[in-house]
C-alpha cells in the first residue's frame, strides 16, 4: 500500500491488512511517541478526513457519523471538531460498548463527572459558538487532513500535542485570512477512564498543565 510521506515520522517497518476487510489495518513503526505515531496514521490515511482517539477510549455507535455532520453541513469553512468525553468508571462495558450507564462508586472519579459534563457542556459550548474552541481533546477529535499536513501535522515531544495542533490550525487560518471553524458538539460521545487514585490523577492533571504551558510559551508571540 503506498501512501503520502507529507508529515516526518519514525520509519514504517510494515502495514498489515485484516483478511475480513481491507479497510482496517495495522501500522507499524518504530517508536517516536504519540505525536510521531499520529503524523504516520496521517500519512497512511487517504480520506479527506481523520478521528483520533486514546487507546482507551469508547465510542458511541454513531459517534463517528456524527462528528462528520459539521463537515458535510459546512464543507469550506469546518476543519476541526471535538466531541464530549464522558467518564466510563462504574458504568457496564461488554464487547467494546457501554451497556449500562451508571455512576462511579468512588468519590474521585465522581467528582470528575461532574467536572467533565462542566467544561464539555458549558465552557467547549460557549467557547465554540464564538469560534474560539482551542482545543479539540486528543481523546477523541476529527480534523480536516489537509489543513492539518498544511500546519505540519502534530508537534513531536509535544505534551500537550492536542492543544498545540489547534493553536496551529488557528494561527494558519488566520495568516492565510480564511474564514473557518473549530467546532465542539455535545452528541458525539467518547467514554474513558477516568483516574481512581490521587497519585494518578496527580500526574495527569501535571502533564495537562505542563503541556497546556508548553505552548502557551512555545506560541507565545503569536496574537
Amino acid at each position: 500500500r503506498p501512501y503520502d510521506e507529507a508529515l516526518a515520522h519514525k520509519p514504517i517497518r510494515g502495514l498489515y491488512s485484516s483478511p475480513m476487510t481491507e479497510r482496517l489495518f495495522v501500522v507499524d513503526k518504530e517508536n517516536g511517541g504519540k505525536a510521531d505515531a499520529q503524523n504516520a496514521g496521517i500519512n497512511v490515511c487517504r480520506a479527506p478526513l481523520f478521528c483520533v482517539i486514546d487507546g482507551d477510549s469508547i465510542l458511541e455507535p454513531d459517534a463517528l457519523m456524527r462528528a462528520a455532520q459539521p463537515f458535510i453541513d459546512d464543507p469550506e469553512r469546518t476543519i476541526a471538531v471535538g466531541g464530549t468525553i464522558r467518564v466510563a468508571n462504574g458504568s457496564k462495558i461488554e464487547a467494546g460498548r457501554v451497556r449500562e450507564v451508571h455512576l462511579p462508586r468512588r468519590l474521585l472519579p465522581l467528582f470528575q463527572v461532574v467536572e467533565y459534563l462542566r467544561a464539555f457542556l458549558m465552557a467547549r459550548l460557549a467557547w465554540s459558538s464564538v469560534n474560539t474552541l482551542m482545543l479539540v481533546s486528543g481523546a477523541f477529535g476529527m480534523f480536516r487532513r489537509a489543513e492539518v499536513v498544511a500546519v505540519g501535522g502534530f508537534t513531536k515531544g509535544s505534551m500537550g500535542e492536542d492543544l498545540d495542533l489547534v493553536i496551529k490550525l488557528h494561527r494558519h487560518m488566520r495568516d492565510k485570512k480564511r474564514k473557518y471553524r473549530v467546532q465542539f458538539i455535545p452528541e458525539p460521545v467518547c467514554w474513558t477512564e477516568a483516574p481512581e487514585t490521587l497519585s494518578v490523577l496527580a500526574r495527569q492533571r501535571t502533564r495537562w498543565q505542563r503541556g497546556a504551558l508548553e505552548c502557551f510559551f512555545r506560541y507565545r508571540a503569536c496574537s
